[in-house]
């Protein structure tokens, strides 16, 4: 500051009024490389992880599904899946990228006793709550027998994955200790994971 201006006179029209044009021409420079005009953003770049929607986890980051053998059922009531931690879980895990989750999932050597099952039920992962009918494929070995079976997720039917041989859930999979299912699919969740 010079003494013997006053600061009005001093901040229009000299230095401190460049300091901050200065100031303000670095901000901008910085800010309009991610941003549009009309303040929108742009492509954004990022060296680090991206978090989203409130989450504590990175956008895209995979987590394992913490285990509970309840997250594994069967259909009629009267089938028994059993799911143990060790050995049978190769993967239960899942990302989400906005509203759309992706689960993966590799079971092997399970259990199914009581009767046949026409559906194999896995919980959605993180309580998370289904937004529309989804469906997928899966590959499983029922006993020696190979083959490609669908995934449902229906909002309607409950929280799980549904698996099935068939569309129309006519084929069983077998009692048996050797059952392996393996497989992945995309479904939409609603906000509150």
């Amino acid at each position: 500051m010079r003494l013997g201006v006053s600061y009005i006179a001093q901040v229009a029209d000299g230095w401190a009024r460049k300091a901050i044009g200065d100031v303000m021409t670095a901000v901008t420079g910085g800010y309009h490389t991610e941003h549009n005009a009309d303040d929108t953003h742009g492509t954004i770049t990022a060296t680090g992880s991206i978090t989203e929607r409130g989450r504590t986890d990175p956008l895209g980051n995979w987590i394992d599904q913490v285990f509970s053998a309840g997250d594994f059922t069967a259909l009629p009531t009267t089938a028994v899946l059993t799911v143990r931690a060790t050995g049978d879980v190769n993967a239960f895990c899942y990302t989400l990228i906005g509203r759309t989750m992706l689960i993966t999932f590799a079971l092997e050597t399970v259990q199914i006793s009581g009767a046949a099952a026409t559906t194999l039920r896995l919980a959605i992962p993180a309580h998370a709550q289904l937004e529309r009918l989804m469906y997928g494929t899966f590959a499983y070995n029922d006993n020696g027998t190979q083959g490609v079976g669908i995934i449902q997720a229906d909002p309607d039917s409950g929280n799980y994955l549904r698996l099935q041989k068939n569309l129309t859930g006519s084929s069983t999979f077998a009692v048996s200790s050797a059952l392996s299912i393996v497989g992945q699919i995309a479904v939409e969740v609603k906000e509150t994971v």
